[in-house]
């Protein structure tokens, strides 16, 4: 006679529901705060500075507003304190890395 359990089976549907949860909630056009999305983690994975306000401050100019990023200053500062080409290259893998962990949270 074989014995097998279905605990596994059980916790392998629990993840799956909270995939599915958590997908769900990561549907649709989302704003998250600069720190959220370029946490301590990234940046210090990603660029050669601890913080984006760091990353912000070695700009050498005021941010007062979104369009401030987009400008070839700016580029020139992620090229030279980041592992990107771009400023875009950077947000996306920001979001990238956001999501991911986003999705698998509680999983």
């Amino acid at each position: 006679m074989f014995r097998f359990g279905m605990g596994g089976f059980n916790d392998a549907i629990r993840k799956l529901k909270r995939l599915e949860k958590n997908a769900k909630e990561l549907s649709g056009t989302h704003e998250l705060p600069v720190s959220e999305l370029f946490d301590s983690a990234f940046m210090r994975r990603f660029t050669k500075l601890p913080s984006f306000d760091a990353l912000v401050s070695a700009a050498g100019y005021r941010v007062e507003s979104s369009a401030d990023f987009e400008h070839q200053e700016w580029e020139a500062v992620v090229q030279a304190q980041t592992q990107f080409h771009s400023w875009q290259e950077m947000r996306e893998k920001a979001v990238e890395e956001h999501t991911s962990r986003r999705l698998i949270k509680g999983v």
